[in-house]
């Protein structure tokens, strides 16, 4: 049922706004079907601004960018600006107009700054406009504001603190995902790539030992501690971990993966045999 008092209508959008929710879209499955419940929506309120941005969300979301901005234009007449600043922002994101897209999500920041969805939409925009000290800062508020981010998140910021040379931060960054995540193999693995990358191999190897009951002691998590043990220079230790591997692969059914992971890991070892040779 729709809000029928245009104030309500304002306070609910500012209340999800303000949390950094999507207001919800007529939920039902198809964007043909949505479209159509909030046309008919709209009929029944014209004068509706709510109606109009949620129509434009389901424009926006479906890459129908025209008329999502008609309907972002008569919400535009029919309530506060602010109110539809947020999709629009996204739109422009979408779309690939990155400096309109920024310029809509300042607005609405300036008037609402505790939006975590606004930071999130404006980090994407000003990264795929190569401001990654921006897009940074952005995910930095963003994280402060979410009460659960997705890991993604943490591993765009780490990502591009990387790209600026920042490794230490990168790694500060995937940390804080890990302590407010929980162990999140996607974070704590690409740490270890770090690691790797800052010529740590002992702590990249600490790190993944904190994997192995997550992953099970899977194959893959074998291949890549043994090939952790030799940067470390751990030889001995790395064998066996290969020759363990080769004899739990070769119990299981022959897959090109399974079979490419074995010639792995059997070049792995004539690679110790060549370095220790006379």
């Amino acid at each position: 049922m729709f809000i029928s008092s245009s104030k309500a209508i304002w306070q609910r959008l500012i209340f999800c706004y303000v949390l950094g929710l999507v207001i919800p879209a007529i939920a039902h499955p198809g964007q043909h079907e949505q479209l159509a419940r909030a046309t008919r929506a709209i009929e029944h309120n014209p004068e509706q601004q709510a109606l109009y941005i949620q129509r434009g969300m389901i424009f926006s979301r479906g890459g129908q960018f025209d008329q999502a901005l008609a309907d972002f234009a008569r919400a535009q007449q029919l309530g506060p600006a602010v109110a539809v600043a947020f999709e629009l922002g996204v739109l422009h994101y979408r779309s690939g107009e990155y400096s309109h897209a920024i310029d809509y999500l300042d607005s609405y920041i300036e008037q609402f700054p505790s939006a975590a969805a606004a930071y999130d939409y404006r980090a994407r925009a000003r990264r795929a406009a190569d401001d990654r000290v921006g897009a940074v800062t952005d995910l930095e508020l963003y994280f402060q504001l979410h009460a659960s981010p997705q890991p993604g998140h943490y591993l765009s910021a780490a990502a591009m603190l990387q790209e600026m040379g920042e490794t230490e931060a990168a790694l500060d960054t995937l940390d804080q995902g890990l302590d407010q995540l929980g162990l999140t193999p996607q974070l704590q693995r690409q740490a270890v790539q770090l690691e790797l990358a800052r010529r740590q191999p002992d702590k990249a190897i600490t790190r993944l030992e904190t994997l192995r009951t997550a992953l099970k002691e899977s194959p893959g998590w074998k291949l890549e501690m043994a090939e952790l043990l030799l940067a470390a220079g751990r030889d001995e230790a790395a064998v066996e971990l290969l020759l363990a591997l080769e004899s739990e692969l070769g119990e299981l059914r022959p897959t090109p993966a399974r079979m490419a992971m074995q010639q792995q890991a059997r070049d792995l070892q004539l690679q110790v045999h060549a370095q220790q040779a006379p």
